[in-house]
């Protein structure tokens, strides 16, 4: 579940890659991460989503406008339902932007991330497609991001994202 649409759109060609497994990519109506958790575990029902049975479920967010108290909060209902929270710090841009090599701890706020990414992707936008600008660089942006996953969960690392927990959910998933 993806509180945005350049998550969702990136998200969204992990299916088309013959993954080996079932996986449906959702924006939710709510941005606010313990809402978007809330939402999500409404659609765990409703699409008959198993956790107990190996089923996983993920709410991918940016931390950007997240106090750190909602994010405990959030990381605590996550857990509490067994949903896995893929979070950016600043934005997802971050994710984009260290495919590309580019010093995340640079970055002060989303338009930051949006200004320097404006330089590799000179059109970009947020509802734009780049999975072909940015696949062939993806151990780049796994080097840099790799060192950020469970940090910048916890708001402890300055910026990035965990992304690459939600790839290896899903290879951990494609050898059961």
């Amino acid at each position: 579940m993806t509180e945005g649409y350049t998550e969702k759109t990136f998200l969204n060609h992990l299916r088309e890659r013959n993954m080996g497994c079932s996986l449906t990519v959702m924006k939710s109506p709510e941005a606010n991460p313990r809402k978007l958790i809330g939402y999500t575990v409404s659609q765990i029902r409703n699409k008959g989503i198993e956790l107990r049975r190996g089923d996983r479920a993920f709410c991918v967010f940016d931390t950007d406008y997240t106090s750190q108290e909602d994010l405990e909060k959030a990381s605590a209902q996550a857990a509490k339902h067994g949903i896995g929270l893929i979070v950016s710090k600043p934005c997802f841009e971050t994710v984009f932007l260290a495919h590309f090599g580019y010093d995340l701890s640079l970055l002060r706020s989303p338009a930051d991330a949006q200004s320097a990414l404006e330089k590799f992707i000179p059109d970009y936008s947020k509802t734009g497609d780049y999975w072909n600008l940015l696949i062939g660089k993806r151990g780049v942006a796994e080097r840099i991001l790799r060192g950020c996953d469970t940090a910048v969960r916890l708001r402890k690392a300055d910026n990035g994202s965990n992304l690459f927990e939600l790839f290896d959910a899903i290879e951990e998933y494609r050898h059961r």
